[in-house]
């Protein structure tokens, strides 16, 4: 096979890094040192190629032996080699091979092996290093061949010369510093590489600079020297998220602490987690003396009967008793009060369509549905097995399945309201403390209430208006025995006991602590302490949780006067005993918490969040709102299959991330994600209340699903317009803080090395 060389350059360009030209240069020294012939070596060079760009990243030698005056490469040898290397970089291909000699011209021996090339790739490309180049040249001693087959003579092959650039990464630099440093003699000489090199090591020493200025610029800023610009900030930490981090010894010392510090969150507690205990506390308490029951039978005796109003005085009861008690156990109280109202309004429209309908029968409708039992006189404990069998006739009730929805939906919507709420508002703020150590974010109890709030009653009316368009546009109104019989009922119950009075006292004085802790605008509680640290929402939580364990259930007065007469100690039981907390005490959704945090905790030191956050700033020429938009429908979407703090558990980091890498407040994708993870309407399995809700037998899965999707995009325009028109007014989203370019930045600026020493 002959050859023929065209003078033309090819369109093809190459990119040499350094561990290339030092595995040639280390094999002819090699040679030379071990007496061998160092005219020629040879060997096969591994890279990318994407179209007419190629990058060739390694090499390795290959056995050759002299045959008829031409060299011939071990096959077997090759073959071997190029799988292990496959295996190791399964990324690289075989591009052509390489050899030593003169690197302006193609000799025989080069035609020899380019043929034996081809049967690997079928335009194999030739690297040609001069060892013994002229130390004083205007070009590099490296050149590049692209060689294909002739069309018109299939026994030649065309050479094309390739422009070669020699690349390196910051890791690279000291190799090819020696490469440059190996091909001068003496001090006068200077070869084209070691000029490319002075270049680079120019533009380093450059960028060290920029470094340098951009580590004095934030350490002027914390110490309050000069005021804080936000568009700097937000190109420092972009330049910071490009940047290979140098992981020394203060780096994987910071590691160890942090990955100590997650361990320590589950073995020894955390104040969310106490936090979440003294709440559930209080509200296991409300439940057992039943003030629940009789704040629902006193609001739902206000409302009326007409199945407008009566959803509407369920979904305000329900909101409310779910800021403060779980979700769950509000929609279980509610839905068995919501049965009996169902089966009361099917009782009556049946007695009525008997009777005529007259209103001089109204008294008897009454009498008879009371005898009927269908409200209890006197037992507040509703159970719903009582009314599953007449329920289950109501399948096809669009009043039974709005009501049967409010209730799970306003459960779902008022948990946001309080950071007791529901579990997965705790995560955010267990999880703001270990992100941002030591920074005051603004989110405590009373700033939570004002920020979510407006926006809880807000999603409340809209699904009012929601469920009313869908399931009661046609529904006749109905006659006012129901509310009569409501208001019967609530003014039929006793007046309240001393353990009712005691708990609602608790739940009051709970209530004031968290609110005055820390108000804002005012000094709080917390200021008479050496230490504000020293007091939190834990410590009132557990404080009042304590004091139940202690206040008896009956006047001590009473119970003295009753033991004098008696002539005997009796002990007085208190609000809350160890037996009943261990009983109806949801265990459960502690350690759900504790795993919600531990996953949290895992996400982060995997790293999880970080690379999800990379890949998701991809998205950051969008405007903030449709960044919000996308974090919102993510975590809806999820939240509907996993539960509210699993879903919070894996997004808070992931958003916390990617907004401190696009540049904005970490809040403004958060507090979203947070909410968002709580607005699982579509699925059954997305919530307890929907699960309980769907039991009751009244709704199918294609009312929960036609239902859940309108509201699901109703909340998340909601939130929307909230984040862009409320939100600001509380918290300053609208800025990227400067605590949240210190935090991503503290690493990068004080575990390096070749930053304090450039």
């Amino acid at each position: 096979m002959t050859q023929r060389k065209d003078n033309s350059l090819s369109s093809i360009s190459a990119l040499i890094h350094p561990v290339v030209v030092l595995n040639i240069s280390d094999q002819w020294t090699r040679a030379r040192v071990q007496n061998e012939d160092p005219k020629m070596v040879c060997g096969a060079i591994l890279g990318k190629q994407s179209g007419r760009d190629v990058e060739i990243w390694n090499s390795f030698e290959l056995k050759s032996s002299i045959v008829e005056s031409h060299l011939v490469l071990d096959e077997e040898y090759f073959v071997q080699r190029n799988l292990l290397y496959k295996e190791t970089f399964a990324e690289l291909e075989f591009l052509g091979f390489y050899v030593s000699g003169d690197h302006e011209r193609v000799i025989e021996d080069d035609i020899y092996l380019q043929r034996q090339a081809l049967q690997y790739n079928e335009s194999p490309f030739l690297l040609k290093f001069n060892v013994f180049a002229p130390v004083i040249s205007d070009k590099v001693s490296i050149s590049v061949f692209d060689s294909s087959v002739d069309p018109v003579n299939e026994n030649s092959l065309i050479f094309h010369s390739i422009t070669v650039k020699i690349v390196s990464e910051m890791a690279e630099q000291i190799g090819l510093d020696h490469v440059a440093r190996y091909s001068k003699t003496n001090a006068s000489a200077e070869s084209t590489t070691s000029k490319q090199m002075a270049a680079q090591f120019g533009a380093i020493n450059t960028f060290l600079q920029g470094i340098a200025v951009a580590k004095a610029y934030i350490k002027s800023v914390q110490l309050g020297q000069i005021e804080k610009d936000d568009y700097i900030l937000k190109e420092i930490n972009k330049l910071c998220f490009k940047l290979s981090v140098h992981i020394n010894t203060l780096a994987r010392d910071h590691s160890h602490r942090e990955r100590a510090s997650f361990l320590q969150l589950l073995s020894s507690g955390d104040d969310t987690v106490f936090l979440f205990i003294g709440g559930l506390i209080v509200a296991t308490t409300v439940e057992r003396c039943g003030l629940h029951l009789r704040v629902a039978l006193f609001v739902l005796s206000l409302v009326g009967s007409q199945p407008k109003r009566i959803m509407f005085g369920f979904m305000a009861v329900t909101a409310v008793l779910s800021m403060f008690i779980s979700n769950t156990a509000t929609a279980a109280m509610m839905l068995p009060i919501c049965q009996s109202v169902i089966n009361l309004l099917e009782n009556t429209k049946t007695l009525e369509s008997n009777r005529g309908g007259g209103d001089s029968e109204k008294c008897l409708i009454e009498n008879e549905l009371l005898q009927e039992e269908i409200l209890p006189k006197n037992d507040l404990n509703i159970q719903i097995e009582e009314q599953q069998n007449s329920s289950r006739t109501n399948k096809n009730n669009n009043l039974a399945k709005a009501l049967v929805l409010s209730v799970a939906f306003s459960a779902n919507i008022g948990g946001v309201g309080t950071p007791t709420g529901t579990s997965s508002n705790l995560v955010l703020i267990g999880i703001l403390p270990v992100l941002f150590p030591g920074i005051e974010t603004g989110l405590n109890y009373l700033s939570w209430i004002v920020l979510t709030v407006p926006l809880m009653i807000f999603c409340l009316f809209m699904c009012w208006i929601l469920l009313t368009f869908i399931f009661l546009r046609t529904c006749p109104k109905v006659d006012e025995t129901v509310g009569i019989l409501l208001k019967k009922q609530s003014d039929g119950l006793p007046p309240m006991s001393y353990d009712q009075k005691s708990v609602a006292f608790c739940f009051l004085l709970l209530l004031f602590l968290w609110i005055s802790r820390r108000p804002g605008f005012m000094p709080g509680i917390s200021d008479i302490f050496p230490d504000n640290s020293t007091m939190n929402d834990s410590t009132s939580a557990i404080f009042v949780a304590i004091l139940l364990f202690v206040l008896p259930s009956e006047n001590p007065l009473n119970n003295f006067m009753i033991n004098i007469k008696r002539n005997k100690s009796e002990k007085s039981k208190c609000l809350m005993d160890w037996t009943t907390m261990q009983k109806q005490f949801p265990w459960g959704v502690v350690l759900l918490l504790g795993g919600g945090f531990a996953m949290a905790a895992g996400v982060r030191a995997s790293e999880l969040s970080t690379l999800m956050a990379q890949t998701l700033s991809k998205l950051d020429y969008l405007p903030i709102w449709a960044i919000q938009l996308i974090a919102i429908l993510v975590t809806m979407l999820v939240t509907n299959i996993c539960s509210n703090t699993v879903t919070a558990s894996i997004f808070i980091p992931i958003f916390s991330t990617m907004a401190q890498k696009v540049g904005i407040h970490p809040i403004s994708l958060m507090l979203p994600a947070t909410l968002s993870s709580s607005f699982a309407f579509i699925l059954p399995v997305g919530t307890a209340s929907n699960t309980i809700a769907f039991s009751s037998g009244l709704i199918n899965v294609s009312d929960m699903i036609l239902s859940g999707i309108a509201m699901s995009l109703v909340t998340a325009i909601s939130m929307l317009i909230y984040l862009a028109t409320f939100v600001p007014y509380i918290l300053p989203i609208n800025d990227f803080p400067e605590w949240a370019a210190f935090t991503l930045n503290e690493s990068f600026v004080e575990n390096n090395n070749f930053i304090d020493n450039p």
